[in-house]
């Protein structure tokens, strides 16, 4: 089949390379490379409904501390401030605090008898004078069975005491009022553990109203 010539128009016969016409080149048109075909591996789609990555949490971690620092802080500031107020009302005109064997407490000091043969304990006693509070303390043991000391000091306080037993022992404790004095008293007794001896704590708070 006889081909026509792209550039005049002239019929060309077969096995022709040229244009017996013009003298065109005749040639087999170029077919375009098809493109190569791609390798690469298929992106996949994104993934919905997964849950997020969880969060670090260092920023938990420090708003902890921070926040236990400041409690540590507020804790010092407080107990400095109470050793500072507690170290003037000791040393304020009037005010005196005896410990030891230099707390000298007697039966009128204490508010009740002393329970007869009783010893002192060395050591134990403690006389506190703040403003118009004056607190009195002493401590005194018996070889006698805590039952005797009980019934003493039960007619000692009287029968408006209240009286109360606990795994500790029995204390007996009583409030009385003297115009704008204010009396407080409590015994307690209790079986010494390491001694065999039956041990008695006499508390006496004296307050006068201001």
């Amino acid at each position: 089949m006889a081909m026509v010539c792209t550039k005049c128009g002239a019929d060309i016969p077969p096995a022709t390379t040229h244009c017996p016409s013009c003298g065109a080149h005749v040639g087999t048109p170029e077919v375009p490379p098809h493109p190569a075909s791609s390798t690469a591996a298929p992106v996949p789609p994104p993934a919905y409904g997964q849950p997020a990555p969880p969060k670090s949490s260092g920023g938990v971690l420090k708003v902890v501390l921070i926040v236990v620092a400041a409690v540590v802080v507020l804790g010092v500031l407080g107990v400095g401030a109470a050793v500072y107020m507690g170290y003037r009302a000791l040393h304020a005109p009037g005010n005196s605090v005896s410990v030891g064997p230099s707390a000298q407490v007697s039966d009128t000091d204490l508010g009740v008898s002393i329970y007869p043969g009783a010893m002192a304990k060395q050591g134990m006693g403690a006389r506190l004078k703040f403003g118009n509070n004056v607190m009195v303390s002493a401590t005194y043991t018996t070889s006698d069975p805590v039952s005797s000391v009980e019934n003493f000091y039960r007619n000692q306080v009287g029968g408006q005491a209240i009286e109360s037993k606990t795994v500790r022992g029995t204390s007996f404790e009583s409030v009385t009022t003297n115009g704008a004095q204010k009396n407080s008293l409590v015994v307690t007794i209790s079986p010494s553990s390491t001694s065999g001896l039956t041990q008695i704590v006499i508390l006496h708070t004296k307050s006068v109203a201001p």
